[in-house]
């Protein structure tokens, strides 16, 4: 028994199957069938089922090669939803990592693919266990929004474009971005709309503004993006979407001052040379005094936010200077100095701080 077993993990559907995908297919090569099982169930029965299905499969020879790849995509029973606590799919998923341990024959390929784990569970502890055993090989993809290693949007949507072999200008990406959010399958899917409506020319932000869906739940994050962008337009009305849907002024100026706060701190570590923006690290050879202020920087310690946040701020550091940094912070203090303590209409208060710190940065 000497066939790979590949366990992969994600909490995003599209990153999962498209990662999972990839290794199905190299695993294939040329002449080996791929034999796919469904994982997504909504019962115990079918979970058994599902398990059962794909272990048999493993050792059912296709008779025109000889090998076979076996892909069990879109197992959630691993996780957290309402089948995973059954104790029947508890024990189904303890006897089917048991099978594991034996190996499977030579030639094949069985390829896992668990819609996130539920870390705190045997099932989990005893996959960790086999890979350290060198049993199967395990890949934690992260989500979107994990805050350790998260893919950013611009990532997603880049790394597509090469595959379309189509290309896209900086400022359109963000455009794009920054109506859709950290969804990996809204952007594949809105990429590929806006191409059909460009025919397949390169698109502007006109083409973007026309056809791309903004998605509303992640309206605060556009308004944010729109911000950091200087885009003083977009801006403003993604602030009164936000006005409309209720959104507290005082989380919103919040959210602004530690948005330019970050900028602040990540364009006076990479100026100094404090940190790399290969690795978003700080250096281990800093100077003592260097060492204390980082480590007293609490929660605007931008060393600590995930590779997706600062890959962001990457992005709209050459947009501000130093001064028009400070500039936009001073504007935001006193607008939520001013929301907290007067009596004046709120919102006008922060939708004229946002114009101000925006204009400011321009000039």
């Amino acid at each position: 028994m000497g066939g790979k077993i590949h366990v992969l993990s994600c909490s995003d559907d599209f990153l999962l199957a498209s990662a999972a995908k990839a290794v199905a297919d190299s695993c294939a090569g040329s002449g080996i069938s791929v034999e796919t099982i469904d994982g997504f169930v909504e019962n115990s029965d079918a979970a058994v089922r599902a398990l059962n299905s794909a272990w048999e499969s493993v050792f059912q020879q296709d008779f025109f090669s000889s090998g076979k790849v076996v892909y069990l995509k879109n197992v959630k029973f691993f996780g957290t939803d309402r089948t995973s606590s059954s104790e029947t799919v508890k024990e189904a998923a303890l006897q089917f990592i048991e099978r594991l341990k034996t190996g499977i024959p030579e030639e094949t390929a069985l390829v896992i693919g668990v819609l996130g784990f539920n870390k705190t569970t045997r099932i989990y502890s005893g996959i960790k266990a086999l890979a350290s055993s060198g049993h199967l090989s395990l890949e934690e993809i992260p989500g979107p929004s994990d805050r350790k290693g998260g893919v950013s949007p611009a990532a997603i949507v880049t790394s597509h474009l090469q595959t379309m072999s189509k290309k896209m200008s900086p400022a359109v990406l963000r455009s794009f971005t920054a109506r859709i959010g950290s969804r990996p399958r809204a952007l594949i899917n809105e990429l590929e709309k806006l191409f059909v409506y460009t025919a397949g020319k390169e698109p502007s932000v006109v083409d973007v503004e026309a056809v791309v869906t903004r998605y509303i739940d992640d309206e605060p994050w556009f308004f944010l993006e729109a911000f950091c962008s200087r885009d003083l337009r977009a801006s403003v009305e993604a602030l009164h979407d936000l006005y409309d849907m209720k959104v507290s002024t005082v989380f919103l100026v919040m959210q602004l001052e530690n948005r330019v706060n970050d900028m602040l701190l990540l364009q006076n570590a990479v100026e100094r040379g404090q940190m790399s923006l290969s690795t978003f690290k700080w250096r281990s050879d800093l100077p003592p005094e260097d060492a204390e202020n980082v480590s007293v920087l609490g929660k605007f310690n931008v060393a600590q936010k995930s590779p997706f946040v600062l890959r962001g701020l990457k992005e709209h550091l050459p947009q501000w200077s130093r001064r028009s940094l400070r500039r936009a912070r001073a504007v935001l203090i006193e607008a939520h100095e001013r929301i907290v303590s007067v009596t004046a209409d709120d919102r006008v208060i922060l939708e004229s701080a946002v114009i101000d710190a925006i204009s400011s940065a321009a000039g």
